[in-house]
């Protein structure tokens, strides 16, 4: 079968873990098509339904002849997605992003709680205690916690992924999204070990770690440029983060703005100078993770950050 695109490059995870500034990296280049969705997540799909809605995933990229440019950061756990990439894309390259684990899953918390709706109304000190002891099993243990919550009505987990594509992209298909519970498992997103093997060590695989992009960038960009071959004069210029956390809970009078879509609408229409002020003075940004909450993390996922440094020593001072 002949495939839909010659050569692609997908950033297929893990969230929180630096992938839209890897991806905006690429995309200012001008070397790529990007897609005009940064993750369609299409590859996650059922694979009979790839098979017949590909066509509506090829108009999300502009014709011709460059690499196509997915963001899509759940290809990572899926089973069937690099099956499927490989079926309709001739010379893929993936691009896997990590970071310390603690950290990766304070973001992805407050990822949650800055969400319109107040969909993650658990403190951090809340979402640790659930986490903390215990004989079962770490990922076992994150679920039952989780259902818990969900009883309690300290998280929402209605309807978040179903029809995803229909809904937010006008996709003329019905999807079914991922276990809702997943979009607040943040520890079990941060044990990367159950992914990543298939991942490693492949000529077509290029592994980030976001603490080296950060403090790094000139080296790191150069080692992802030489992955990808890009051509030797591309500028390798770090984007502005994109994607911070803000803690819209602290405003009652802010959540019903955006409960009532508002926000969205005034943010839209705001100059830039008036966003600045908005973010600096009205939703502050999420603190970073103290080390008392960071030592805690660590002994909760100390099998993962076990599992690290046995394949990457360097992991055990990068991720202190």
């Amino acid at each position: 079968m002949k495939t839909t695109f010659d050569t692609g490059v997908f950033v297929i995870g893990f969230r929180k873990c630096g992938t839209t500034t890897v991806f905006d990296f690429l995309k200012n280049t001008g070397l790529f098509r990007a897609c005009r969705i940064k993750e369609p997540q299409f590859f996650c799909l059922e694979p009979r339904l790839v098979d017949t809605q590909i066509g509506w995933y090829r108009q999300l990229f502009a014709s011709g002849m460059q690499p196509i440019l997915d963001g899509s950061t759940l290809y990572v756990q899926s089973e069937s997605a690099r099956e499927k990439i490989m079926q309709y894309v001739a010379r893929p390259k993936f691009i896997v992003c990590v970071r310390d684990p603690a950290r990766r899953m304070y973001s992805a918390y407050w990822h949650q709680r800055a969400k319109p709706g107040g969909i993650e109304k658990r403190s951090f000190d809340g979402v640790l205690g659930g986490l903390a002891s215990g004989p079962d099993e770490l990922w076992n243990k994150e679920n039952s916690a989780l259902k818990l919550a969900a009883q309690q009505g300290l998280i929402d987990t209605r309807d978040l992924g179903n029809n995803y594509h229909r809904r937010h992209y006008g996709a003329g298909f019905d999807t079914v999204g991922p276990d809702p519970l997943s979009f607040f498992r943040y520890a079990g997103e941060s044990m990367y070990s159950r992914w990543i093997m298939p991942w490693l060590n492949r000529p077509d695989t290029h592994l980030v770690f976001f603490e080296q992009l950060i403090r790094q960038p000139d080296e790191e960009l150069r080692r992802l440029a030489a992955f990808l071959e890009l051509p030797a004069d591309t500028p390798l210029l770090l984007p502005a983060n994109r994607n911070r956390n803000y803690d819209a809970s602290r405003s009652f009078w802010l959540n019903r703005l955006v409960k009532a879509g508002i926000y969205e609408r005034l943010k839209r229409l705001a100059p830039d100078r008036l966003k600045a002020w908005w973010r600096n003075r009205v939703l502050p940004e999420a603190g970073k993770i103290s080390s008392a909450e960071q030592k805690t993390v660590k002994e909760i996922l100390a099998e993962e950050y076990l599992f690290w440094e046995n394949l990457f020593p360097e992991t055990k001072n990068l991720w202190q």
